[in-house]
C-alpha cells in the first residue's frame, strides 16, 4: 500500500508541470489570436483613413437618408457610406432618400472621416460628406427636416448639427403657424360666401 501511494504521488508531481505548460501554451495561443484580430482592425482603420479621408467621390445612389453609395472619381469600386451624425425620421426613409438624390445625385462630393472607428457592423464607411467647401450634407439633411441629429461625444460637427436641429424646429413651427392661419382664413372666406337665409313674412 505504501509503495502504491508513493508511486501515485510521484505521478501527480510529474503531471502537474506538464499541465501547467499546456495551460500556458493554450493561453499564449489565445493571446496571439486576439492580438492578430486587433492588429487587423487597426490596420483596416488606418488603411481607410489613408485611402478615403478627403477622397473625392460621385454620388451613385441613396439607400436611405443615412446610407449612400458613392464611387471614387479615380475609378475605385463603389463604396457604401454611413452618414455620421444623422438618423432617418420614422416612416419617411424612402421619400428623403429620393430628395437626397434629386439634390446631390451625380455630383462630386468629398468624404471626411472623423471618428477613430471607420466602419460599422455592416462594413459601411463612417463619414461626413461635403458637397462644397461649406455645404455639409449631414448637417443640411437635419436643417431641412429630413433627418434627426445623432450627437457623438467628441465629434467635430456636434455644434453644426445642434444648430441645424434648432433651426429646423423653428422653421417647422413657422410653417405650422402659417398653415393654421391659412386654414382659418379659408374658413372665414367660406362663411362669408354662404347665402344669408331670409325669414318669410309673418314669421
Amino acid at each position: 500500500m505504501t509503495g502504491t501511494a508513493e508511486q501515485a504521488g510521484v505521478e501527480t508531481i510529474e503531471r502537474e508541470p506538464s499541465r501547467i505548460w499546456r495551460d500556458l501554451a493554450v493561453g499564449a495561443i489565445a493571446l496571439l489570436l486576439i492580438a492578430s484580430v486587433v492588429v487587423d482592425h487597426v490596420r483596416s482603420f488606418g488603411d481607410d483613413w489613408a485611402k478615403y479621408d478627403g477622397k473625392s467621390v460621385r454620388l451613385i445612389s441613396a439607400e436611405s437618408v443615412d446610407t449612400i453609395c458613392v464611387q471614387p472619381i479615380d475609378g475605385d469600386s463603389i463604396l457604401r457610406v454611413r452618414l455620421l451624425g444623422v438618423k432617418p425620421l420614422a416612416g419617411n426613409g424612402q421619400a428623403t432618400a429620393q430628395r437626397l438624390m434629386q439634390r446631390w445625385g451625380g455630383r462630386v462630393l468629398r468624404l471626411k472621416l472623423d471618428v477613430p472607428q471607420t466602419r460599422d457592423e455592416q462594413q459601411r464607411l463612417l463619414a461626413y460628406v461635403f458637397a462644397g467647401p461649406s455645404e455639409l450634407i449631414n448637417v443640411q439633411l437635419v436643417l431641412d427636416g429630413d433627418a434627426e441629429p445623432v450627437i457623438i461625444a467628441g465629434d467635430a460637427f456636434n455644434g453644426e448639427l445642434q444648430r441645424a436641429a434648432a433651426e429646423s424646429r423653428k422653421k417647422s413651427a413657422k410653417l405650422a403657424k402659417k398653415s393654421i392661419a391659412g386654414r382659418s382664413r379659408a374658413i372665414l372666406a367660406s362663411d362669408r360666401m354662404k347665402p344669408v337665409s331670409k325669414s318669410e313674412p309673418g314669421n
